[in-house]
């Protein structure tokens, strides 16, 4: 018979970091433990039941990759550098904006609807409607000490792509905007 504090523990097994130090009961779950919690987790979270053991989890992981081709492929395409980490980019912060535009973009290819993006910390092109003194305001304290590798890396990738990442001047409206 399915135990239901069972559910609780797969669940509570399923949630809990890896990298949590305290050892849990539930990321030791034995087979037949399993066998007999499944059934109670799929009554207690019916639309969950037909996903389970299918690999949808493999599924959707190739989905987010395949996102996140696009959005590597057409930031490069366009010189922007892009750093991933899992379902995320790292670029600089003047691309902000268009970056988080290009996953919605590309999330709507994949799925068939653009998803919600958001931006863990603003872009300076997120400021563009602001007035000058906040952009400036924003802009310092952006502003770090860089290392002297990632200064020479920085002009390297500028003399092969022709384009300046720093300092980027917000143009006032009715200017061209490089966003």
């Amino acid at each position: 018979m399915p135990h239901p504090q069972g559910c609780r523990r797969v669940a509570h097994g399923l949630q809990e970091s890896p990298s949590d130090p305290a050892p849990r009961r539930e990321r030791h779950l034995k087979n037949v433990t399993l066998k007999n919690t499944l059934p109670e987790l799929k009554r207690q979270v019916p639309w969950l039941g037909r996903y389970l053991c299918q690999d949808e989890g493999i599924r959707l992981m190739f989905i987010d990759s395949q996102i996140m081709e696009r959005v590597i492929s057409r930031r490069i395409a366009a010189g922007l550098p892009v750093l991933t980490v899992h379902d995320s980019v790292i670029v600089p912060y003047t691309r902000s904006r268009l970056v988080q535009a290009v996953m919605r973009t590309a999330a709507g290819e994949m799925v068939g609807r653009e998803l919600p993006v958001d931006a863990k910390f603003p872009g300076l092109d997120e400021f563009r409607d602001k007035p000058q003194h906040i952009r400036q305001e924003f802009e310092n304290r952006r502003e770090t000490a860089y290392c002297e590798g990632y200064l020479n890396r920085l002009r390297a990738w500028e003399a092969v792509s022709g384009e300046t990442v720093v300092p980027y001047r917000m143009k006032q409206k009715g200017e061209e905007q490089k966003f």
